[in-house]
């Protein structure tokens, strides 16, 4: 599974979750992982089994259909994050005032190459890696639990 062929020597290795409870949950993790890949500064090395976990937050809404990709990318963490919620965007996801809603795509940085971020736009490793230990099993399922620090 790669998406652009080439990139810098530079390039630095992230992992992202992606997630849907709305629609197509398949189709959208599926158009998710082809954007990415089709952005000419992200190669999609890997892409785990998806799985179905129960929502968190909101517990009233559709289980979701969560899968952690492998990237390798040039972008910086913050470029990477907007090109996420691009991805999202393309997906119909409209962010609104209820957090942890349902979705048609939700993607977030899990890991970028051990580094820790808090700032107000991000938080690398994600705040939510705590509260669902699925993320990390998938993780350790692509052999990426090097990428948190």
């Amino acid at each position: 599974m790669t998406g652009s062929a080439g990139l810098e020597p530079g390039a630095c290795r992230a992992a992202l979750s992606l997630g849907s409870n709305l629609g197509d949950r398949a189709e959208h993790l599926a158009a998710a992982r082809a954007s990415l890949g089709r952005d000419p500064r992200i190669d999609v090395l890997s892409a785990g089994l998806p799985r179905l976990t129960a929502p968190q937050g909101i517990p009233d809404q559709p289980e979701f259909l969560n899968q952690v990709v492998l990237v390798r990318t040039t972008l910086s963490p913050w470029d990477l994050l907007d090109r996420c919620l691009s991805a999202e965007r393309e997906r119909g996801r409209q962010r609104g005032p209820v957090r942890w809603g349902p979705r048609t795509l939700d993607v977030d940085i899990l890991a970028y190459e051990g580094l820790v971020i808090c700032d107000e736009r991000l938080q690398v490793p994600h705040s939510a890696l705590p509260l669902r230990p699925f993320f990390r099993d998938m993780l350790a399922d692509l052999g990426a639990e090097d990428l948190l620090p």
